[in-house]
């Protein structure tokens, strides 16, 4: 199955699509593995044109998703390499997890081709723990893995509201809301480019309850999705990936709301770029 608003040229793409189904790490609920097969088929009842952004979704390549083989060694190695390809095809990508552990491995090769990028994350969790049931590579430890090559200024967490008292960083934090920090992490940011890691715990249970972790007293839908279009327009935003998503844990209302998301991210990306590429 293929998304039925992509197109069939990778060379002419704007945009590509990209699943990573590595889901094996989860400690609470199972099934984020199939979010991007549940993607593709909620976005069926989307249409291709984005009225609030007066945008037609165009340029947009499906790349399919990637092979699990549960070795986290060998699937962060292809990761790493599925992200650097279209890298070098400069193409603005999303990825569609899956966990939050695979962002230490895209994210790298963001860090290796844009000398000064910024992580910012969206997140419910800190994510900062050494290891977690004795793993070092899980969903717990994703940002802690980061730091290993970022530096502490450069990673941003914005939104968190759950964290253990061992998760400790120096790294600009910003708990418990959105869009009361944006101009400071402007302030910070400046023009310098940005990865944004989109973990979609960060929106309260009660509205999105289908991901692997959900946590109470996050962003209500209007919330999140009105600080996503002043984030991508307001920033330089070279690649973004939406993790946890955990369709069995949600209804078809949810799904659709998820490939809606991903749409609006579209959408604003094509707007932003204004027909230049």
């Amino acid at each position: 199955m293929r998304l039925w608003y992509s197109c069939r040229d990778y060379d002419d793409a704007i945009i590509v699509l990209k699943g990573i189904p590595l889901s094996y790490t989860s400690s609470f609920l199972k099934g984020g593995h199939l979010s991007y097969q549940n993607f593709l088929w909620s976005s069926e009842t989307l249409e291709k044109y984005e009225p609030e952004f007066d945008i037609e979704l165009k340029r947009i390549y499906d790349d399919g998703e990637m092979e699990i083989s549960f070795e986290i060694e060998i699937d962060g190695e292809n990761i790493r390499r599925e992200t650097e390809k279209h890298l070098l095809n400069h193409k603005t990508l999303i990825l569609i997890g899956g966990e939050h552990t695979i962002t230490p491995f895209s994210f790298r090769e963001f860090h290796d081709s844009f000398e000064k990028i910024y992580l910012v994350v969206l997140d419910a969790h800190r994510d900062m723990r050494d290891s977690y049931y004795g793993n070092r590579w899980s969903h717990a430890t994703a940002m802690r893995r980061v730091l290993d090559f970022l530096p502490e200024e450069r990673l941003i967490q914005i939104g968190v509201r759950a964290w253990d008292k061992e998760e400790k960083a120096n790294n600009p934090f910003f708990p418990f809301h959105l869009f009361k920090y944006m101009s400071e992490v402007k302030k910070m940011v400046k023009d310098e480019d940005v990865y944004l890691s989109i973990d979609m715990d960060i929106i309260d249970p009660i509205y999105f309850p289908a991901v692997n972790t959900p946590e109470p007293g996050g962003v209500n839908h209007h919330e999140f999705m009105e600080f996503l279009k002043e984030f991508i327009l307001k920033f330089n935003v070279k690649g973004i990936d939406l993790v946890e998503f955990n369709p069995d844990a949600g209804l078809p209302a949810h799904h659709v709301f998820f490939a809606d998301v991903v749409k609006k991210i579209i959408a604003l990306i094509l707007k932003k770029k204004g027909g230049r590429e």
